[in-house]
């Protein structure tokens, strides 16, 4: 991505190759309004103290900066698979936003996103007034799973993925029921 964005830094919590800095979403080490975005993939709900990463992008981001993040979401589908099929925890019914640290990727609540940006989005708003949601898409239904996830090999060709993807399109209007992921942008609209 580098050679899109020259001005990008690469981060990850563990030190790997092709990544600018190892950091801690807790304690960026970046000063008040200096980035203009972050993007995240399967983090947040890594994150164990948000309240504390939001707090920390309020504080690093610029005014019209944003965050975008793709993350796991509760729905009928994902509360099957998430239960039943995947190795991280997953606790839509939780009180608070947080859970014990364990260590670098070894803590999770995969309905964390949901729960701050779907249950508790006023909360949200009244806490980070300076963070506006500006959208919640919600996305791949079947193509994650069939993609064999993050730790699984394929479970169909890359040629049906074409296919695979038309069919979720058809079956857009039940994502509500049927996603396992969202993209949730969110903007600072002022400090």
């Amino acid at each position: 991505m580098k050679e899109y964005i020259p001005e990008l830094i690469a981060s990850d919590k563990l030190i790997v190759s092709e990544i600018s800095i190892s950091l801690d979403a807790h304690q960026l080490p970046f000063d008040k309004n200096t980035l203009k975005a972050i993007v995240m993939i399967d983090v947040l709900h890594h994150l164990s103290r948000p309240r504390i990463f939001f707090s920390e992008v309020a504080r690093c981001l610029r005014t019209g900066g944003a965050v975008i993040m793709i993350e796991p979401w509760v729905t009928l589908w994902s509360k099957l698979v998430y239960r039943r099929l995947h190795h991280e925890p997953f606790d839509p019914d939780v009180s608070d936003w947080g859970f014990p640290a364990r260590g670098p990727l070894s803590g999770a609540n995969s309905a964390m996103p949901w729960i701050i940006f779907g249950r508790d989005i006023q909360l949200f708003g009244k806490e980070f007034p300076q963070l506006k949601i500006n959208s919640i898409k919600l996305l791949t239904p079947f193509r994650y799973l069939l993609s064999g996830g993050v730790s699984f090999r394929t479970l169909v060709p890359a040629w049906s993925f074409d296919i695979v993807r038309r069919f979720e399109n058809v079956l857009k209007p039940w994502f509500p029921h049927l996603a396992m992921f969202a993209q949730i942008e969110i903007v600072k609209v002022r400090d």
